[in-house]
C-alpha cells in the first residue's frame, strides 16, 4: 500500500465519532482508559505526519499537494481528539464536589500518573516486577509488600481490602449549624450574661432595665491536615485502596475537628487560637454535687440547669465507657435499670438524647443546646489532594494523598452549656468476707478486681489486688490485739460497705 492510501486509511479508521458521542453524551465508564487511547493516537498521529513529510521532496507536484492536503487533515484529526482529551479533563473538573475530590478522578486529571498506568497496564503480566520495591524501609509509606507478607497477584491485594471501611459515628459534629468560612478571620457574638426583667410597668413609673452582656470572640480559621505516601503499584493493584485510604483520611480530619470541638485548641507561642472548646473555662456553668449523688443525680441537675437559661438541652456528651457503665447499673434485685441486656436500649436520659464521644474524656460529661450554644465555620467538606511530586515521589513512585479541612469554632451560649465531673459510676461491690482473722494472718475473699483496704480511723494499714481467685491475704495481720479495723472493697471508684473486724488475742 502506497504513502496516500496509508494516510486515507488512517484517517477513515480513526474513531473519532465515538469518542465525540462519549465526550458529548456523559462520563465515560473509563476515564483513564480513554484518555490513554486519546493520548496515544495523538502520538501515532504525529509521528506519521512527520514520516511522511519528510519524504514529500522526492514525489511530483500533485502527489505532495495531495498529501499535504491528507496531512492537514490529519492535523486537524489530531487537534480534535486533544479538545475531547481537554473535554474530558474538564468534565471532571466540573462534576459534583465529592466526586471532583475522589481520588480517582484527581488520578485522570494527573498527567503522569497517567502515564504510569500505561505502563503498569503494559507489565501487568509480570505482576512480581510490578509490585517490587527495592530499598523502601519509610514506616508511613503504603506498599503491597508492606500490606502484607502473603500479597503474591492482584487479586490476593484486591481481597484484602474488598470492604467497606470503618469508622465509628461522629455525632457531635454532625448536630453544629456550620457556617460557610469565606475568610482568615472567624468573629462570634458571645453571650455571657442575659437578665431580663421586663414586666408590667404601672403609668408614669420608671420601666427597668434588664442586663444583657455581649462580647466579640475572633478566632484564626486554621487547617486540619494529615497525609500517607503510597505507592503508584499499591494503587494499581488493589482497586479498592484508593477508596479505603481516601475514607479513612477523611475520617481522621473530622475525628480531629470532634476532638477541638469538645476540649478546643491550645496553640503554640505566638500563633492564633482556632478552636474554643466545649470543656475549656468559662465556656460553661457548674452544678453544686452532694456527696450522696450518683451519676444519674447530677446529669438530672445538669438537664435543669442547661433548661434554666430557657433553651432546652439538646443532647448529653459522653464517654461511650461512662455510658456503658450507666447501661450496666442494677436495682437491688440484681436487674438492669436501663432495660434487660437483649433489650434495644435507646441512649436517653432523662428524656435527653445521649450523645457518645471518645474524645470526651472518661469521667466528664456535657450537658447543653449545642445546635444554639455553638458555632463553627468551615469553608469546606474535606478535601482530597494527590500529588506525585511531593518530596522524592517521582524517583520512587509513590504518590502523596493529603486530606485536609479548614475551619475554626466557639461556644457561643455558655450560660446554657453546663459541665463538669462524674461521681462513680456503678453499683459498689459487695463487701469483703473475712474467713480468718489470726496474728498470722488476715484473709477473705471480695470481687475479682476490687481493691482490699484494711483501716483503722480512716488510716490504712494494708491495701491489695484482688486477682481472679477472688481472695485476699494480709500476712502477719496489720490488725493490732483488741483494735477494730475496717475492710472494704473498692471497684471503679466506688466502695462497699466496711466488714469490721478486731484485732486477734495471741
Amino acid at each position: 500500500m502506497n504513502a496516500k492510501s496509508n494516510i486515507a486509511a488512517l484517517g477513515e479508521k480513526t474513531p473519532i465519532a465515538i469518542h465525540m458521542r462519549n465526550a458529548q453524551g456523559g462520563q465515560p465508564a473509563n476515564l483513564d482508559e480513554l484518555s490513554l487511547q486519546l493520548r496515544t493516537q495523538i502520538s501515532e498521529l504525529d509521528a506519521l505526519i512527520k514520516k511522511k513529510q519528510e519524504a514529500l521532496s522526492g514525489l511530483p507536484d500533485n502527489l505532495a499537494e495531495d498529501i499535504n492536503n491528507r496531512a492537514k487533515q490529519i492535523e486537524g484529526i489530531a487537534s480534535d481528539i486533544e479538545q475531547i482529551k481537554n473535554d474530558l479533563v474538564n468534565q471532571a473538573k466540573n462534576l459534583r464536589q465529592d466526586e471532583q475530590n475522589d481520588i480517582a478522578a484527581i488520578l485522570i486529571r494527573n498527567k503522569d500518573a497517567v502515564d504510569q498506568a500505561a505502563i503498569m497496564h503494559a507489565r501487568s503480566k509480570a505482576v512480581s516486577d510490578s509490585v517490587t520495591f527495592e530499598g523502601i524501609k519509610t514506616r508511613n509509606i503504603i506498599t503491597l509488600a508492606g500490606i502484607s507478607n502473603k500479597v503474591g497477584n492482584a487479586a490476593d491485594a484486591k481481597d484484602i481490602i474488598s470492604r467497606t471501611a470503618a469508622y465509628r459515628p461522629l455525632n457531635i459534629i454532625d448536630l453544629i449549624n456550620w457556617i460557610p468560612a469565606d475568610s482568615e478571620k472567624a468573629v462570634y457574638l458571645r453571650e455571657t450574661t442575659a437578665n431580663f426583667l421586663a414586666g408590667i410597668i404601672p403609668e408614669a413609673e420608671d420601666k427597668p432595665e434588664s442586663e444583657l452582656q455581649l462580647g466579640m470572640l475572633e478566632l484564626s480559621v486554621g487547617t486540619i491536615a494529615h497525609f500517607v505516601r503510597v505507592s503508584k503499584q499499591a494503587l494499581k493493584n488493589m482497586s479498592q485502596l484508593a477508596v479505603y485510604i481516601e475514607t479513612r483520611l477523611a475520617y481522621g480530619v473530622r475525628l480531629k475537628l470532634e476532638y477541638y470541638v469538645v476540649n478546643g485548641h491550645t496553640p503554640p507561642q505566638g500563633q492564633q487560637k482556632i478552636f474554643s472548646g466545649l470543656l475549656e473555662p468559662l465556656n460553661f456553668t457548674m452544678v453544686a454535687i452532694h456527696i450522696t449523688d450518683t451519676a444519674i443525680d447530677v446529669l438530672n441537675k445538669a438537664k435543669y440547669k442547661a433548661a434554666a437559661t430557657y433553651i432546652q438541652p439538646d443532647c448529653i456528651i459522653l464517654n461511650p465507657e461512662d455510658w456503658g457503665r450507666i447501661e450496666r447499673i442494677k436495682g437491688t434485685d440484681g436487674h438492669y435499670v436501663f432495660g434487660a441486656p437483649g433489650a434495644a436500649v435507646q441512649p436517653v436520659i432523662w428524656g435527653v438524647p445521649v450523645v457518645f464521644s471518645a474524645t470526651m474524656p472518661v469521667g466528664k460529661f456535657w450537658c447543653g443546646p449545642l445546635n444554639m450554644a455553638y458555632e463553627g465555620y468551615l469553608d469546606s467538606d474535606v478535601t482530597i489532594i494527590v500529588s506525585t511530586e511531593d518530596a522524592n515521589n517521582v524517583t520512587k513512585n509513590l504518590v502523596t494523598i493529603l486530606a485536609e479541612m479548614d475551619g475554626s469554632g466557639a461556644v457561643v451560649l455558655p450560660d446554657a452549656c453546663v459541665s463538669g465531673n462524674l461521681p462513680a459510676i456503678g453499683n459498689a461491690p459487695n463487701a469483703p468476707v473475712v474467713t480468718t482473722n489470726t496474728d498470722a494472718k488476715l484473709e477473705g475473699t471480695a470481687v475479682e478486681g476490687s481493691v482490699v483496704t484494711v483501716s483503722v480511723d480512716g488510716v490504712p494499714l494494708g491495701v491489695q489486688l484482688v486477682g481472679q481467685s477472688g481472695q485476699f491475704s494480709f500476712a502477719p495481720n496489720p490488725v493490732d490485739e483488741g483494735v477494730q479495723a475496717s475492710v472494704t472493697a473498692t471497684l471503679a471508684g466506688l466502695t462497699s460497705s466496711g466488714t469490721v473486724v478486731v484485732g486477734p488475742t495471741p
